[in-house]
């Protein structure tokens, strides 16, 4: 795993940099709130976390000494592009079916997902395996039946770019 210190200092700089009204937004869940994802020190962490994700992600509970923490090493999955981020988000999934991580985590998770070439590589891939795979997962973790099946119906991938031309899917810069 990566070495315990060094993803410790890592968290303990992003908590100290970035200001506790960034933190708070982002862990929230709102709107604005992956600004901190931007930080110099958050980009350092995001890369110590990606070259063992793996490990970080399955040992979350060990690592992570608060909910801020653990969001944060969480946002690591949605830094990169969607190679990144489809088996990360698995992970997640994973570890939410073993009881490491909480329903409300994958759905933070998730919400935060919807940068472009993310949420939407869910439908336009909705037939591929590893999606269809990752897609059963969260139905049951959520119980949203309709919404998963959505994105693997055979129109998924029409359907997306009207909720985009719409403005119906919120897409951040």
């Amino acid at each position: 795993m990566a070495e315990f210190e060094s993803l410790r200092l890592a968290v303990d700089a992003v908590v100290t940099n970035v200001s506790k009204k960034t933190l708070r937004v982002f862990t929230e869940g709102e709107i604005g709130g992956q600004s901190a994802c931007k930080h110099p020190s958050y980009q350092g962490l995001a890369l110590i976390v990606s070259n063992d994700w793996q490990n970080v992600i399955g040992n979350i509970g060990n690592i992570a000494t608060n909910q801020t923490e653990r969001y944060l090493l969480l946002g690591t999955g949605f830094q990169y592009d969607w190679s990144f981020h489809l088996p990360f988000f698995t992970k997640v999934a994973d570890e939410c079916l073993a009881g490491n991580i909480s329903r409300a985590e994958v759905a933070w998770f998730e919400a935060y997902s919807a940068k472009p070439g993310l949420v939407d590589q869910l439908y336009y891939r909705n037939t591929e395996p590893a999606v269809t795979n990752l897609l059963h997962k969260l139905i049951r973790i959520d119980g949203n039946t309709n919404r998963w099946m959505s994105i693997m119906a055979t129109n998924a991938q029409e359907r997306v770019n009207e909720y985009i031309n719409a403005g119906l899917l919120y897409m951040p810069e």
